[in-house]
């Protein structure tokens, strides 16, 4: 149940991190997993799911961001929660992830 609640609130400050950034991304998950999606909405399908050439450059920005902050998530941008974790560990989380995000933003303007 605590990991459920940290997985929710985790959650809350990624999608917070994502409107603050302002980029075309969605976080989606539940329980103590989430996913960031380079796509402004939740894919309902694998048609939506589909990654585009920049989503995947967008995605690895991140990914190298978080992994040169501390962070290790599978290279789809997923992560799970572990019993150790509390909530300091979701601020840290949350934060590094805004900078990677304003990464993504920058990337995405130059492509423009």
């Amino acid at each position: 149940d605590r990991l459920n609640v940290l997985g929710a609130l985790a959650r809350e400050q990624i999608a917070e991190a994502i409107r603050v950034s302002d980029i075309p991304a969605c976080v989606t998950g539940g329980g103590s997993m989430f996913r960031v999606q380079m796509k402004p909405e939740p894919p309902q399908n694998y048609r939506a799911a589909f990654t585009t050439p920049l989503e995947k450059q967008c995605t690895a920005l991140v990914l190298d961001h978080l992994f040169d902050n501390g962070f290790i998530l599978m290279n789809t941008c997923s992560g799970a929660l572990s019993t150790p974790m509390n909530q300091k560990h979701i601020d840290h989380l949350a934060e590094t992830l805004l900078e990677g995000f304003r990464k993504v933003r920058k990337h995405v303007k130059e492509a423009s």
